[in-house]
């Protein structure tokens, strides 16, 4: 763990396949609101959730995020991450 100002990735999954924008990606983002992230591929653009619970050094978090529905080319789904199994970001 370090504050470096940036994100840091630790789980991704991506592609420009079948559509431009495809896959997933679980950030913790030091960078101003230094908080969870996770993003999904929504055809053209991402879509993404923001942690309520702030990010701490040397502290281990348990992160889950959820993709439900869709049809993996940027149809409607539903999202869910959660931070040591409360829900954040809604």
């Amino acid at each position: 763990d370090t504050d470096n100002n940036s994100y840091q990735g630790i789980i991704s999954s991506r592609s420009s396949v079948p559509v431009a924008r495809a896959g997933f990606n679980i950030y913790a983002k030091w960078s101003g609101s230094d908080r969870w992230q996770f993003w999904w591929g929504k055809d053209s653009a991402w879509g993404s959730l923001t942690s309520t619970t702030a990010l701490a050094l040397n502290r281990a978090d348990i992160i889950t995020a959820q993709i439900s529905g869709g049809n993996g080319a940027g149809a409607a789904a539903t999202q869910v991450l959660r931070v040591n199994g409360n829900l954040q970001g809604l």
